[in-house]
């Protein structure tokens, strides 16, 4: 912490409830690989998840099981403010710990790495975790993942490379990753917005015509106009994740939430909707927005800002990174850290601490303004 002010560094987010991972840390003193199983790195309030029958898996750091809390305690010990990160339905020691819950594709494969929040006991999971957070000395709460799951991003950990490269594109990958497991089922036959049989017949004769042979896939706007019952299904699918937001909300109490602009592989509030996630639910239920800016394309840097201001009126916060392969050196990170922050109205983080040398980590504040995560 320290070294993080003399860096001037002011706000941490800290990884409070997180997926699996294995990631190279130049700075840990058993220099190399570290493995984390994923789960929950504080110490769970019972009384919070008394309405489901899931259980934050626990997990220690270096012996402590409460490192979320520490971490905090310290931070703010030194001034610098803490936000709570938090990985929402992608998680693969939680989807395996309770497989009744998983999301299950129109062929009747559930996926180990996902939840889906049709299943009541997965929101109240989330409300209760959000609602023990509170309690921790935090600014804010960020939400990662909590659309619905893609069937793409597994982390596994009973097999090695993910192939899929039959998958082409946004179309087929959004097709594939409709869920029709049992809560789904539950929950659409207590309304009226899509009859989710015929739904998962039309995405089961979209795939088979789709991803068995080689050749060009419509958007995915052109399919729902030529079926309707997709319109349905991802109205459906909406009114799923606006439940959770909304209960979010409430837990959160004054505690402000964060929404990482990153589900169905989309960057910007518009292009969210394949998830359940939409501008419309932002703005009821979030205080700010991360636009995830982790490129040295400017064009690209541009578009998802700007798209973010004008299609929010939330604060929004921008997310960069200092990896090699995008930043060359101190006055390429300057130039774009100074073309983001003109951009917003919010503030700055750098991903990742784990992954920064030291050196790296004296260019992070060069007005002594920026986050990092």
């Amino acid at each position: 912490m320290d070294a993080l002010t003399a860096a001037g560094i002011n706000q941490l987010k800290v990884a409070a409830h997180y997926h699996s991972v294995r990631t190279f840390d130049p700075k840990d003193d058993a220099f190399g690989f570290y493995t984390f199983p994923g789960g929950c790195l504080f110490d769970p309030d019972d009384q919070c998840f008394e309405h489901t029958t899931i259980r934050p898996p626990p997990n220690e750091i270096r012996r402590r099981s409460d490192s979320f809390g520490d971490l905090t305690s310290v931070a703010t010990g030194h001034g610098i403010g803490v936000d709570a990160w938090v990985v929402c339905y992608h998680g693969t020691r939680l989807a395996s710990n309770w497989p009744a819950y998983r999301i299950e594709d129109a062929y009747g494969t559930a996926h180990d790495h996902a939840l889906c929040p049709s299943h009541p006991e997965v929101r109240r999971y989330f409300t209760g975790l959000v609602r023990n957070l509170t309690q921790y000395e935090i600014d804010s709460i960020d939400l990662e993942s909590l659309g619905f799951p893609s069937v793409v991003h597994g982390h596994g950990d009973s097999y090695g490379h993910h192939k899929d490269h039959v998958i082409q594109n946004r179309t087929e990958e959004y097709l594939l990753s409709q869920c029709f497991c049992d809560g789904c089922r539950a929950r659409a036959a207590k309304g009226d917005i899509v009859d989710l049989e015929a739904a998962e017949a039309t995405v089961r004769t979209l795939c088979d015509r789709y991803l068995t042979d080689v050749g060009d896939t419509p958007p995915l706007s052109q399919l729902i106009a030529k079926n309707p019952v997709l319109e349905d299904l991802f109205a459906f699918r909406e009114a799923v994740i606006g439940d959770q937001l909304a209960a979010l909300a409430d837990a959160s109490g004054d505690v402000s939430l964060t929404y990482y602009l990153a589900d169905a592989s989309g960057y910007t509030p518009d292009s969210l909707w394949p998830s359940g996630v939409t501008p419309a639910l932002l703005e009821a239920y979030v205080d700010r927005v991360t636009a995830l800016c982790y490129t040295a394309e400017t064009s690209v840097i541009d578009e998802r800002l700007t798209a973010a201001e004008e299609t929010l009126s939330h604060t929004v916060d921008a997310g960069a990174t200092l990896d090699p392969s995008v930043v060359d050196d101190r006055a390429h990170w300057d130039d774009l850290y100074n073309r983001i922050e003109r951009q917003i109205d919010g503030d700055v983080f750098v991903y990742n601490h784990a992954l920064l040398t030291d050196g790296q980590l004296e260019w992070v504040a060069p007005a002594g303004t920026t986050t990092l995560t």
